[in-house]
């Protein structure tokens, strides 16, 4: 006789756990049967050692080095959610996605489910995941008390596939914008360092005086022959003292304002952040969340630090008695917001206003991103223009006088 663990459910759909003498497995699940018990899992005292002391172990090297695609973390959320609807336990899921999904993303979720054949809760395992959006923790959190745990599940893979598909959008209509500048960039440092300096050569041995035009081209090739390393390293000294201004909390503040005051850009960044306040506060109340443990998460969703900072002001306003839509007027919040939050007040339907209100703006910010896009192009194309341009009669005219 040898001894196995087993993870079963009995007869009201509890898990139980314990260990069994028995010949083999199917042993096992007989003897179980005979208890009024559906085995799970059965494993041998020796598979145990062997998971805890390898697999174990490779699964959190795994988990440290790797990284997960975000389709694949959507299918987790996805299959979770049908698995559950359909009458699944728990771990009883996570072990059939454990199988579906491989790689890193198996292991993840193996941990996972060791983790609440435990003792722990999901939304625990999912918070010691640290791979999955912070939001999601909090809203299985809540689905884990009013046992909607399937359909937040939906949710979450829901919301995570809206921002995936808006992430792209942005991406494709700033491509060719950006290949475009880079474009630019690279000519403009072919002619300096390249043409300009052979025509410097051909037009000095002719012993003519140079146009303006002409020498205010080799002036400039010149300077970045001299000193484009020191151009270089001034570039360089900028971001890094960016960043050193942004890892400060009042460095931050002052340059995500700066950035909110850039035209177009910075209306792009606002209306980003209302659509995750609309969003965000519409599935966070839905999955049972009080408002202010709503606003509280909210304002960690926050990019720009200045919004936050007037999310966090909206939570203590509401802590004190305050409506939410007085709450949230602010210079940095769109108008429009707070006016839905007083209506979806007074209504009772502050969540399904919210979801409007979260759908409104990420239709502005689609086309805000392709305005913005249309914006970048032609100036892209101006400055490509006016280079080639200014080489062109600075060479000719200094051919011209030359011949002449």
């Amino acid at each position: 006789m040898q001894n196995f663990n087993y993870v079963a459910l009995d007869q009201q759909g509890k898990e139980q756990y314990g260990t069994i003498e028995a010949e083999d497995k199917q042993d096992v699940r007989a003897q179980l049967r005979r208890l009024g018990l559906y085995g799970l899992e059965v494993t041998h005292d020796s598979e145990v050692i062997h998971e805890k002391g390898v697999t174990s172990e490779l699964s959190k090297f795994l988990a440290e080095i790797g990284w997960v695609s975000n389709s694949k973390k959507i299918f987790f959320f996805r299959q979770m959610s049908l698995m559950l609807k359909s009458g699944l336990a728990l771990t009883e899921s996570l072990d059939m996605v454990t199988s579906i999904v491989g790689g890193k993303m198996g292991l993840i979720v193996r941990d996972m489910s060791g983790h609440i054949k435990g003792g722990g809760t999901f939304s625990d395992a999912i918070s010691e995941a640290e791979i999955f959006p912070n939001m999601s923790e909090h809203m299985i959190r809540s689905a884990e008390a009013t046992g909607e745990l399937d359909v937040v599940m939906g949710r979450v893979a829901d919301d995570m596939e809206r921002k995936a598909e808006m992430k792209r959008d942005m991406t494709s209509a700033m491509l060719y914008p950006a290949i475009t500048m880079l474009i630019a960039l690279l000519m403009g440092y072919f002619l300096v360092a390249t043409v300009i300096p052979k025509f410097a050569k051909i037009f000095e041995n002719s012993g003519k005086k140079l146009p303006p035009e002409t020498q205010r081209l080799i002036d400039l090739s010149q300077f970045f022959s001299d000193y484009g390393y020191f151009v270089l390293a001034g570039v360089v000294a900028f971001f890094v003292s960016l960043s050193y201004v942004r890892s400060t909390v009042s460095g931050r503040y002052v340059t995500d304002l700066i950035v909110l005051m850039i035209p177009v850009f910075g209306k792009v960044v606002k209306v980003g952040a209302m659509s995750q306040i609309g969003w965000g506060l519409s599935m966070l109340l839905q999955s049972g969340l009080t408002l202010v443990e709503a606003l509280k998460i909210v304002e960690k969703l926050m990019p720009n630090s200045v919004i936050a900072l007037e999310i966090n002001k909206a939570t203590n306003n509401v802590l004190i008695g305050r409506d939410l839509g007085s709450s949230l007027t602010s210079p940095f919040i769109d108008p429009l917001i707070s006016q839905l939050a007083s209506v979806g007040e007074r209504t009772g339907g502050l969540v399904a206003i919210m979801l409007e209100a979260g759908k409104f703006y990420e239709e502005n910010l689609k086309a805000l991103s392709k305005t913005m896009a249309t914006l970048v192009e032609p100036a892209a194309i101006l400055i490509i223009g006016g280079m080639v341009m200014m080489v062109y009669i600075g060479f000719f005219k200094a051919m011209m006088g030359a011949s002449s």
